[in-house]
């Protein structure tokens, strides 16, 4: 059997094993691409990586929920931890740098912790910026940790209002800013985040990742 075969047969395997939430397969799978000194990249990123992304679909489509969400990213980070070590730095990913945390006056973060599995397991270097965020924590910590893109998380309609006042503060005080801010929660649209000067509104943690990369392929392109 060829090797790209054999690659692509086990990212197959590692495919079905996260949409299945076996953690114990995706292992015995990830153990299997390093004996057979197979591309670790590979398996990661066509592998891993599409999984998670099957099963997000599958989350924005109500045909899975939270709990399954949860599980797969972290099937997925247990793959990850085995196959990492094994990938050559010119293969390494150089990810987005993403800040994220939830407004000023909302305490919760089940969503926001969804996003953050989601982009890590793409590859992204994630600041998670807790809970009840000031607005002036948020424009800090995009410019001290040079951020690609900033997300902020609202789960309740009497908190969005805080969304508007961060837009508001980097109007004012980064008015030419180049990372990108995207919003979500579930009392938001897309007509919220036009409304408030936003670059997009994500309605789950795989559209958040998509989201994401499609406005920095944007930003490049121009």
């Amino acid at each position: 059997m060829s090797e790209n075969r054999a690659n692509e047969q086990l990212n197959e395997q590692l495919r079905k094993a996260v949409v299945s939430l076996e953690r114990e397969r995706v292992q015995e799978l990830a153990h299997q691409v390093i004996d057979g000194k197979l591309d670790a990249y590979d398996a990661i990123n066509n592998g891993l990586t599409r999984g998670i992304e099957i099963v997000g679909d599958k989350f924005g489509r109500g045909e899975a929920f939270v709990p399954e969400l949860l599980m797969a990213a972290k099937v997925v980070m247990a793959g990850i931890d085995i196959l990492k070590p094994h990938i050559t730095g010119s293969q390494t990913r150089q990810g987005l740098t993403f800040v994220i945390g939830t407004v000023k006056g909302d305490i919760h973060n089940i969503g926001k912790d969804i996003v953050i599995l989601m982009m890590e397991v793409n590859g992204c270097r994630v600041h998670d910026l807790g809970v009840d965020v000031r607005d002036s924590v948020f424009l800090e910590k995009a410019e001290e940790f040079n951020a690609d893109i900033v997300g902020l998380s609202a789960l309740m309609s009497t908190t969005m209002v805080s969304m508007k006042s961060v837009m508001d503060l980097f109007e004012r005080e980064r008015p030419d800013r180049e990372y990108k801010v995207i919003v979500g929660g579930a009392p938001l649209s897309q007509r919220w985040a036009d409304d408030i000067g936003a670059d997009g509104f994500a309605p789950n943690g795989a559209e958040a990742v998509k989201l994401a990369q499609r406005l920095i392929r944007i930003g490049k392109a121009n």
